[in-house]
C-alpha cells in the first residue's frame, strides 16, 4: 500500500513539475504581441499604407516619374527597420491624403475635428465604400469622390459621433463592428483574451444601441450575444420589416437588401428585384432575369401585383429574361461612356448574359465586342486605377467571352501585343489593393493562369510584411524557407514566421511549430511555448487540437 501511495505522490509531483517547465517556458521567453487597441484612432498601419497607396495613384499622373518616386519611397518606409508607429509617422508626414480635398470637404474636416456630431457622420459616411447597403444616410455622395474610402476611418469618424448621442452615428459603427470591421478584429488572437473581451464588449454595447434605435441593417444581422434564438429571430423579423418599410418608400438599395434577406424564392424576391430593376440598378435586371429563368425552368408563379400570383408562362419569361438583360446592357454601356465599368462588370459576370451573347450584342460579333470592350477598360482602369475589382474581373469575364478556354494571362496579350509580361504585371500590381496584391503575389508565385514572376512577388510580400501584414509574413517566411523566388534563408524565412506568429496567424503558428520541430532537439523548447500557446488561445478548433496532438509528441520525445 505504502508503495502505491508512493507511485501516486511520484506521479502527481512530476505533473507539477511538468506544469512548472511549461510556465518558465512561457515566461522566460515571452511571446510580444505588438498590438494596441485603440478605439479612438483604431486604424493599423497596413491599413495607411493601403489607403496611402492609393492617394498617390489618385493625385498623380500615371507613369509620371513623381508617381514612381512616391511609390518608392512609400516601399522603402516598409522595409525600414524602425517601429510601426514610427513608420505610420513618417507616411503620415510625407502624404497627408487631405492636402487634395476640396474647400468644402477641407471645411467639413474642420467641423468634425471641433467636435461637430453632424460633420462627424457625414464625414465618416463619405469614408465608406460605395457599396454598402444604406438607404437613409442624408448624404451627397459626389461629395466625397476625393475620399480614398476606408471603414476604418469611417469607423473612427462614427465612434465620436455615437459617444454624443448621434443615432444614425451609432447605428452605422454597430453595422462596422457587427460585420467584423474593428480595429482589432482580423486579428482578436493576437491580443488575447483580455483584448478580445474587450473588443467584445465594445461590440455589444454599440450593437444593443442600434437595436434600441430601431436600425433595420443591424437588426436583421441577429446573433447579439448572451439572447437566446427567438429573440434573434425577432429581431431579424422586425429588421425585415423595417426594410420593407424603406423598400416601400423607393429606397432601391433597400429594395435588393430585402430580395437578398426575404426567405421565399417565388414572387416576394421577385417583386423587390423587378422594383429595383425598374429604377436602373443592372445588378437588379441582370438578377430579375435570373429568377425569370428559374421560373421557366420550375413552372414557378410570377407575381402580377402586390397581392396575388398568376401562373408562370415558361416562353413567356424566358423573353422577358432577355428583354432585361438587353436593357442591362445598353444601361451598363451607358455608365461606360460615362466612366463607370461597375454596371458592366455585373453584366459581362453573369454566366447566363454570356451563355448566348447573340441574343444581346445587336448583331455585332462577340470577338469584336469583347475586344472594344477590354479596349475601353482599359482607357477607363488607367484614369481610374481604384477600380481594379470590376477592371480585373470584368475584362477576365470578357477574355472568356473571346475564347472560352481562355485566361487571366490572355489579358496582357490582348491589351499590350507587344508589351513585356513583367511591365505589365508591375502595372496592374500598381493598381491593385494591397488585399489585391497579396492575392496577386500568390498568383505569381505559382504561376499557371498568371505570368509567373516570383521575384516580383516577394518584393510585394516584403512590402506587404513591412506594413505588418500577418499573413504576408508567414507566406515571405516561407518564400526564404523554400528558396522559392529568393535564395534560401533560414534565418530569415524563421524570423518572418515568427513575426507572423507573434501576431497569432494560426497557419503561421502551425508551420512555425513544424520547422522548429525538424530544426533539432535545440529548438523543441520554442516549439513547445508555441503548442502551449495554441492550446490557451483556442479560437479555432482545428488548431487547438491539433496543438494538443503535437503539444503530446513533444513531450513524448522530450521524456524519451
Amino acid at each position: 500500500m505504502k508503495q502505491k501511495h508512493r507511485k501516486i505522490l511520484l506521479f502527481a509531483l512530476a505533473c507539477l513539475a511538468g506544469l512548472i517547465l511549461v510556465f518558465l517556458l512561457i515566461c522566460l521567453n515571452p511571446v510580444a504581441v505588438p498590438v494596441t487597441v485603440d478605439y479612438d484612432d483604431p486604424e493599423s498601419l497596413f491599413q495607411l499604407a493601403e489607403r496611402t497607396e492609393q492617394y498617390i495613384l489618385r493625385t498623380t499622373e500615371k507613369g509620371s516619374p513623381a508617381r514612381q518616386a512616391a511609390l518608392k519611397e512609400l516601399e522603402d518606409i516598409a522595409l525600414l527597420d524602425v517601429s510601426m508607429d514610427e513608420k505610420a509617422r513618417l507616411i503620415r508626414t510625407r502624404f497627408p491624403e487631405e492636402s487634395f480635398w476640396t474647400d468644402d470637404m477641407k471645411s467639413l474636416l474642420k467641423a468634425a475635428e471641433a467636435g461637430d456630431p453632424e460633420a462627424q457622420f457625414q464625414l465618416g459616411c463619405l469614408y465608406l465604400p460605395d457599396w454598402t447597403p444604406f438607404w437613409d444616410n442624408g448624404v451627397d455622395s459626389e461629395r466625397g469622390k476625393c475620399v480614398v474610402k476606408s471603414y476604418v476611418v469611417a469607423g473612427k469618424w462614427f465612434r465620436r459621433a455615437a459617444l454624443q448621442g448621434h443615432a444614425k452615428a451609432q447605428n452605422r459603427l454597430a453595422y462596422c463592428l457587427r460585420i467584423a470591421i474593428h480595429p482589432v478584429s482580423k486579428n482578436l488572437f493576437a491580443v488575447g483574451a483580455g483584448g478580445r473581451k474587450i473588443a467584445e464588449r465594445d461590440e455589444r454595447e454599440w450593437v444593443y444601441k442600434a437595436v434600441a434605435n430601431r436600425d433595420p441593417l443591424v437588426l436583421q444581422l441577429g446573433g447579439f450575444s448572451g439572447e437566446n434564438s427567438a429573440d434573434i429571430e425577432r429581431h431579424r423579423e422586425e429588421g425585415l420589416a423595417l426594410t420593407r418599410k424603406a423598400a416601400e418608400e423607393g429606397h432601391p438599395k433597400a429594395m435588393l437588401h430585402l430580395a437578398d434577406n426575404v426567405r421565399v424564392l417565388g414572387g416576394e424576391r421577385t417583386k423587390w428585384l423587378r422594383r429595383a430593376a425598374e429604377l436602373g440598378f443592372v445588378d437588379a435586371m441582370v438578377r430579375y432575369a435570373d429568377a425569370c429563368d428559374y421560373r421557366a425552368k420550375n413552372a414557378e408563379p410570377a407575381a402580377t401585383d402586390e397581392n396575388g400570383t398568376a401562373p408562370g408562362d415558361g416562353n413567356a419569361d424566358r423573353e422577358e429574361a432577355k428583354q432585361w438583360r438587353r436593357k442591362a446592357l445598353e444601361i451598363a454601356l451607358k455608365r461606360l461612356d460615362e466612366g463607370s465599368m461597375e454596371e458592366l462588370y455585373h453584366w459581362v459576370r453573369s454566366p447566363a448574359c454570356l451563355e448566348h451573347p447573340d441574343d444581346y450584342l445587336g448583331g455585332e460579333d462577340k470577338k469584336e465586342f469583347a475586344a472594344r470592350m477590354l479596349k475601353r477598360f482599359s482607357e477607363l482602369f488607367d484614369r481610374n486605377p481604384a477600380d481594379y475589382n470590376s477592371f480585373f474581373f470584368g475584362s477576365a469575364a470578357l477574355v472568356r467571352l473571346l475564347d472560352p478556354a481562355g485566361n487571366i494571362s490572355d489579358l496582357y496579350r490582348i491589351l499590350d501585343p507587344a508589351g513585356d509580361i513583367a511591365d505589365l504585371n508591375r502595372r496592374f500590381m500598381e493598381a491593385a489593393g494591397y488585399g489585391m496584391q497579396e492575392r496577386l503575389a500568390e498568383m505569381m508565385l505559382n504561376g499557371g493562369s498568371f505570368p509567373q514572376d516570383k521575384p516580383e512577388a516577394v518584393r510585394l510580400l516584403r512590402k506587404l510584411a513591412g506594413f505588418g501584414l500577418a499573413t504576408a509574413r508567414e507566406r515571405l517566411g516561407e518564400c526564404y524557407l523554400n528558396g522559392d523566388g529568393v535564395p534560401r534563408d533560414d534565418a530569415e524565412g524563421i524570423k518572418w514566421l515568427r513575426l507572423a506568429a507573434e501576431q497569432g496567424e494560426p497557419s503561421a503558428i502551425r508551420e512555425l511549430r513544424d520547422r522548429l520541430w525538424k530544426s533539432g532537439p535545440w529548438l523543441w523548447p520554442e516549439a513547445l511555448r508555441w503548442s502551449v500557446r495554441a492550446v490557451i488561445f483556442p479560437d479555432y478548433d482545428s488548431l487547438a487540437e491539433y496543438g494538443l496532438a503535437k503539444l503530446k509528441d513533444l513531450w513524448d520525445s522530450i521524456r524519451k
